[in-house]
């Protein structure tokens, strides 16, 4: 107890409620999500965009459950 009074027990909170990573990794994401939209105005169709946000999504999903097992 003489250990507490003397050092003060202090929370760190990140401002988006995550910890950096997961929310750095998020927002890679969506870099990546905007990009291929960039690309499939470029001339690689909107169906390969579809494609490739949908794998985006599944990635960032396994990732933010199934990797932690």
């Amino acid at each position: 107890m003489r250990i507490l009074k003397a050092c003060a027990a202090s929370v760190r909170k990140s401002p988006q409620g995550l910890d950096y990573f997961s929310s750095t990794g998020a927002e890679a994401f969506d870099e990546l999500s905007q990009i291929a939209e960039t690309l499939g105005d470029a001339g690689q169709g909107m169906g390969w965009v579809k494609t490739q946000q949908q794998r985006l999504r599944e990635s960032k999903r396994y990732l933010k459950s199934d990797y932690k097992v």
